[in-house]
């Protein structure tokens, strides 16, 4: 995922922020080698789940699938304590592995004053042009026959 924000220190802060109370209900995994972390995820627990919200790697690592090492950690954590896991909405590749059932869902961007308008605008470009992204390389392999 790219962003302007993500990488931010102001951002980071706040995530620090986040999760430093000892009754935060923001938690934060990590798997390191020789202390340098090569995945993370950033979760919320109330009480009845586990709730993933952010998942990191390094792409170095790749080989070796950090990624889904912490989410098989992340669900033995939450199993362990009565917690449904919950991978949150999406359709990426690694949740199937995770979840028998799917369901469609739908996102609304709204405005709720002036100052949404160009929120909301720019959301709507970015998913815009995800969409024609996507529209363009089913059409340029349905014109190489694959």
């Amino acid at each position: 995922m790219h962003n302007d924000w993500i990488g931010r220190r102001d951002y980071r802060d706040f995530l620090v922020a986040l999760a430093t109370p000892a009754d935060s209900p923001v938690v934060l995994f990590a798997l390191k080698v020789d202390g340098v972390p090569i995945a993370a995820k950033l979760a919320t627990v109330d009480p009845v789940r586990l709730e993933s919200h952010i998942d990191v790697y390094d792409p170095q690592w790749s080989f070796c699938a950090p990624g889904k090492l912490v989410n098989e950690h992340c669900v033995a954590w939450a199993f362990e304590r009565g917690l449904d896991f919950d991978l949150r909405v999406g359709d990426e590749p690694y949740k199937r592995e995770w979840a028998p059932l799917t369901c469609q869902t739908t996102t609304w961007y709204i405005a709720t004053g002036w100052r949404g308008l160009p929120v909301v605008a720019r959301r709507r470009a970015v998913l815009w042009s995800w969409q024609l992204k996507a529209l363009l390389r089913r059409l340029l392999r349905r014109g190489r026959g694959t």
